[in-house]
């Protein structure tokens, strides 16, 4: 958990540490300014009230499937909400922080589609 924290902090795009109960232990400063709010003010929240409600939801019920249950990790398209309640659409990549075997919680890392290189609509084109 401390490493992830540490990880966190220097990692080059906006991340958080999650409890296993979802409440966000460390948000890094890039994840604050993506997200709208004054540095270490979501550190303590609940994960529930920076996420969109249906995609979260969705999320949830595709990785309780059977044939998710065991994965350590996955990454998805996602949708956070900013302060202002507009919704911010990029890619987040969860990973179980489970170094004894028993879940410790979540290291998240979120990349905005505004922030890529090449959109993806880009991508679709140029291999069309």
């Amino acid at each position: 958990m401390e490493g992830a924290k540490r990880l966190c902090q220097n990692i080059g795009y906006p991340a958080m540490v999650l409890t296993a109960n979802h409440q966000i232990i460390k948000a890094n400063k890039l994840m604050h300014e993506t997200l709208g709010w004054k540095t270490d003010t979501l550190n303590g929240v609940a994960a529930h009230f920076i996420n969109d409600p249906a995609v979260m939801s969705k999320i949830g019920e595709v990785m309780a499937r059977p044939e998710n249950l065991g994965r350590k990790s996955m990454v998805t398209q996602y949708v956070y909400l900013h302060k202002t309640g507009n919704k911010i659409r990029g890619q987040m990549d969860a990973h179980e922080i489970s170094p004894t075997g028993s879940l410790e919680g979540y290291f998240v890392v979120f990349h905005p589609e505004t922030e890529n290189a090449i959109s993806r609509k880009e991508i679709h084109k140029l291999i069309q």
